[in-house]
């Protein structure tokens, strides 16, 4: 009966645990290349919209029906619960989280490893002298078959924590450029909500007057055009007095289309359903005052040049490009690296199976020094580039100033003419 160990008079070996594992590796690899791209479905689409109607306005208290909606009430709303300023206050934390992990690059790393080694044959030798001679009679070895080891190290890279110093600062940078986008983005919808606000007062007070005033421009429309059908007056005349009519009748319904939306840009804004009917505050005519401002225009500039967010935000960038100067600099100095482990081996055969090490060294790519010229004059004219665009949007915000105080003149002007209009 043949032996079941044996093959053709050799010794048959089964498939080590490492085999097996090289096996199943390489089937994972085949199968991670045989992967494609996979759209989305109509039924996933959908799904997904319905989920994101619904989170919509899960967290958002709804508009009652009674309540009359004032402008600070407006303002509060959108503060809170408008998206775009969610995402902001997201943008925010998720660069302050991004701070908080880079600060923890400055730590020494500090490396547990345990391990089970294990060989189907005793690692064993036979010595030879240099000088010649014959090898030993009798192999020997130093090492179990089998053995357990664990160690824990501590290594520090001064080189490595200058770096992660500058990187600490440039995330600490980042998330104060996100603070001021978002406080760009509070200052551009407090601005959107007087708009629309104003807006939705204006519709609601002009509403059932722009529409008496087209059905009356219409009857009067089919009146001229019934005496032109009889000639009961000049054609002539009455064809100009419907052109007239039309015109003002154009003129009533674009006014009516541009304020009918103001109701859906608000609901957007305050974050509620924009089918929901809202009613706003309306203050009483007559009694609108023009809002005092007295400041010099050098004043103006100043504070826009100190206030303005993107301003800040370069002047965040230019200290971001410095940085980044610096770390190339920096990785053009070679690096020391101070290791201390402590470590274990189950081998009986060792003297001691627990033991400390230290060491230090010293590593260098000498081929930094060819691209540093390369990499240093890449950062600095970054800095330059971030330089060069702080001022032109300074010269912007500049020009913003004076435009802005312009369109004060202009509309405080046109106010005391409307209202002088309203008084006759």
């Amino acid at each position: 009966m043949a032996n079941p160990t044996t093959a053709f008079g050799y010794p048959l070996r089964l498939p080590s645990l490492s085999s097996l594992l090289m096996l199943i590796l390489l089937a994972v690899l085949l199968t991670a290349c045989a992967v494609t791209p996979e759209p989305l479905t109509n039924d996933e689409l959908t799904l997904q919209a319905e989920e994101d109607i619904d989170r919509l306005f899960i967290d958002t208290e709804p508009l009652s029906e009674t309540e009359v909606l004032t402008l600070p009430r407006a303002i509060a709303r959108a503060l809170k619960y408008n998206l775009d300023h969610r995402v902001k206050m997201m943008e925010q934390a998720l660069a302050l989280n991004r701070f908080d992990v880079d600060k923890f690059d400055l730590l020494p790393k500090l490396v547990a490893q345990a391990g089970y080694h294990s060989r189907s044959e005793y690692r064993a030798s036979r010595n030879t002298l240099l000088s010649g001679g014959d090898r030993d009679s009798e192999p020997s070895y130093s090492s179990e078959r089998k053995t357990t080891t664990s160690e824990l190290t501590s290594s520090w890279n001064i080189l490595d924590f200058g770096i992660s110093y500058y990187t600490a600062q440039q995330s600490a940078d980042r998330a104060l450029i996100a603070a001021e986008r978002r406080r760009k983005v509070l200052h551009n919808l407090i601005q959107e909500i007087f708009f629309s606000y104003w807006r939705v007062v204006a519709y609601q007070q002009l509403r059932d007057e722009i529409r008496k005033t087209v059905e009356l421009a219409e009857t009067e429309f089919s009146n001229a055009d019934a005496e032109i059908q009889e000639r009961l007056t000049d054609p002539l005349q009455a064809l100009r007095y419907q052109k007239m009519l039309l015109e003002n009748i154009r003129k009533l319904e674009n006014i009516e289309q541009e304020l009918s939306s103001a109701h859906i840009d608000l609901a957007a804004l305050i974050n509620v359903e924009p089918g929901t009917n809202i009613r706003v505050a309306t203050p009483e005519l007559g009694n609108l005052q023009i809002p005092e401002w007295d400041m010099p225009l050098d004043h103006m500039e100043e504070l826009a040049f100190h206030n303005n967010p993107d301003i800040r935000e370069r002047s965040y960038q230019s200290r971001i490009a410095v940085k980044e100067t610096r770390k190339a600099i920096l990785s053009m100095l070679p690096g020391i690296t101070l290791t201390n482990a402590n470590k274990y081996d189950s081998n009986d055969l060792l003297e001691s199976n627990h033991w400390y090490e230290w060491s230090t060294k010293l590593t260098w790519n000498v081929f930094n020094i060819l691209k540093a010229p390369a990499r240093i004059e890449h950062a600095e004219t970054g800095e330059k580039l971030t330089e060069m665009q702080r001022l032109a949007l300074r010269m912007a915000v500049l020009a913003q100033v004076h435009v802005a105080n312009h369109q004060f003149s202009d509309a405080r002007r046109l106010f005391q003419r409307a209202d002088k209009f309203f008084q006759i």
